[in-house]
């Protein structure tokens, strides 16, 4: 089943998640995206992972875009079951929403 990582972030770039996915056999799609949260305007990407391993596929990206682009969280989408936090989706949740 399909998964939607969405991140932001001021040193994010969306080609270096496509050059990481190909470097790692990822197939999927990356779109450059632009959000509006409290008056205020976001860059990011939207990450669409297309396999059956599509958990352990995001974690990767996951894990090499926060250290890359020191993010602390992202949200998640699979298919209509689950959405939310990634902290939450790739393991017991550390999202600081939350805390």
């Amino acid at each position: 089943m399909p998964a939607t990582l969405s991140v932001s972030g001021k040193k994010l770039k969306c080609e270096n998640i496509v050059k990481f996915m190909l470097t790692n056999g990822i197939c999927g799609d990356v779109t450059e995206n632009v959000t509006v949260v409290d008056d205020a305007v976001e860059r990011g990407c939207r990450v669409v992972v297309a396999s059956a391993n599509a958990k352990g596929q995001v974690k990767k990206i996951w894990n090499h875009v926060s250290e890359e682009s020191n993010l602390t969280c992202a949200h998640v989408t699979e298919g209509e079951i689950t959405s939310g936090c990634v902290l939450d989706f790739i393991r017991a949740s550390k999202c600081p929403g939350k805390q």
